[in-house]
Parts: C-alpha cells; structure tokens; sequence
C-alpha cells in the first residue's frame, strides 16, 4: 500500500546533512556521514567501550542502564534521554541519523573529538567509527532491527526461532528488537508491476544462492508490460550523497530463477529480486525500534 512516510531518498539525506545542535556544549555541526559499516568491528568496539566507560563514570555508576540521562550539573541537558541500544548501533553499522548524533555528542562531551585529540574534528571521527551497511539503511528505513539478516528479509526467521532459548536467541543475533521484526518477514515478493511502490525492497542473490545485499526503491513509473523507470537507494559502499542515491534508471522485470519469489532483473551477474515493503505501523527511525525506544 502507499506509505505516507518520508522517501527513502529523504531519509538516506539525513545521514549526509546530520545536523547536530546542542548549545550547552556549544556544539553546532553538519556533519556526512559515508562510512559503509558491516556489522562490528574491533576498533569500533574498542571506542565504543572506551565511550561508554567515559559516560558511566561522569554519571557516577559502574554500569549503564539501557536509558541514562546526565546530572542536572551537567553540561549536557539532564532532560535528555540517551539509549545504550542506540550508542551501540552507532558503531556497528546500524545507527539511525539521531542515535549517530547522539554518539557525537557523547564523544565530543568525554573528550574524544576535539583538540589535543587523535580526531580533532568530528568528521574525521565520524569517518573512522560511525557509518552504515546495507540492511542498516533497509532495516532502519521501515523502523524495525536493522540488524535482521538479508536472507531472513527474503526467507523469514527460523522456523523454530520462538522455541530457542533466550540464551540461544541472543547467541544467534535475536535480541528484543529482533523478535519484535520477526512478524514481518519475509516480505511478499512483488509479482504485478501494478502492485510497486516507494519503499518496496530489493534483495540481491548471487548464482550460487547468496544474499549479497538489500536496498530501496522510489520514484517509480511503469513502462509498458514489464519495464519501470525508478531510484535505487542504497548503502553498499562508502561515499556521497551520490553513492546511495542512484540516478534514475530503467530496468526490465522478469521471473528469476528462484520460482518462490517474484520479478527482479539482472545485475552484475546477480539477480535482485522485489519485494514488498513490509507496511510496518512505524516512521523511519529516529531512537529505539519497532515502536519501543529501548531496544
């Protein structure tokens, strides 16, 4: 169905023009992100432990709670609400634009950016912890885990998933904001060309049946019987504005060679097939996910 949210297009644009306001710290910044970001990594962990440890000893406590606000004596607004959850994504490849600005802020009141340090400025921060991967940009797009795997868009989740453990469910990458997703795939694969619409979901397979990446579509316009003009949006390299923006392009749909799902086109020798949006009851995603600021 329509969706009345923001394009993807629009969305993508917030993590290249992420504003960051916060006067108390006199911090005013517009900062591009372009990292392309895979999931987790060692000297993105190290920072963000290093980060947190920071934050939890200016708050006075051993450990974070997964919500924590500053003291009133603070320099940073008691009031605001800071998420564990969130500073995590940030330096995994999964943050939403506000959760990365959110661990700019934190980085910039611990010290971290600024002068005397290794990064002096926040973009040269930003470019060595803070960016996004494919199925962050997908995920986070329609409000749900960004951290759900390509395959499961495309396949669902184990059949069993619900049976697990929480000790397995954890082990295997479903936390809280992955059982929250799991009642929206796999996503109902596009078979009319009558039926695309902005935010329906590309999923990339490789001959050997690989699900090497996932993207967005907008801006659609049908071309007789099986050809559409639209854009790609997408987050599988670094760069620009002009990397995850695609100018418009016309493709032709067909059957791929997977019958289970529906059209797609070639591509580099792979096939992306289509797939409805999930029509998730939530806006992009600004903190938490799946209707819940915690998780």
């Amino acid at each position: 169905m329509p969706s009345n949210k923001i394009s993807p297009s629009q969305y993508a644009l917030n993590y290249h023009s992420l504003l960051i306001n916060d006067p108390p710290q006199k911090l005013f910044a517009a900062v591009n992100i372009t990292r392309y970001q895979n999931g987790t990594r060692a000297e993105c962990e190290t920072e963000r432990n290093s980060l947190l440890s920071a934050v939890a000893k200016i708050i006075g406590v051993k450990h974070l709670h997964s919500t924590f606000r500053f003291p009133q004596s603070d320099v940073i607004d008691s009031t605001k609400a800071f998420y564990k959850a969130g500073i995590n994504r940030a330096y995994r490849g999964k943050g939403s634009p506000d959760e990365i600005a959110d661990a700019i802020r934190l980085a910039w009141r611990c010290g971290r950016i600024g002068k005397g340090t290794a990064f002096p400025a926040i973009d040269q921060y930003a470019k060595h912890f803070l960016g996004l991967d494919c199925n962050g940009l997908v995920g986070n797009y329609h409000g749900v885990s960004p951290a759900v795997s390509i395959g499961v868009w495309a396949l669902g989740e184990p059949g069993k998933l619900m049976s697990w453990s929480g000790e397995k469910q954890l082990a295997k990458g479903w936390g809280a904001a992955e059982l929250a997703t799991a009642p929206y795939v796999p996503l109902e694969p596009r078979r009319s060309l009558a039926d695309i619409y902005d935010g329906d979901v590309l999923v990339t397979v490789t001959a050997d049946s690989h699900y090497k990446h996932i993207a967005l579509v907008e801006g659609i316009t049908v071309l007789g019987a099986d050809r559409v003009t639209w854009t790609i949006v997408e987050w599988g390299e670094a760069g620009n504005a002009n990397k995850h923006i695609k100018a418009p392009t016309t493709v032709k749909l067909e059957q791929g060679k997977n019958k289970k799902f529906g059209l797609g086109f070639t591509s580099k020798g792979n096939f992306r097939y289509l797939f409805a949006n999930p029509n998730t009851p939530w806006e992009p995603a600004k903190w938490g996910r799946c209707g819940s600021l915690e998780i």
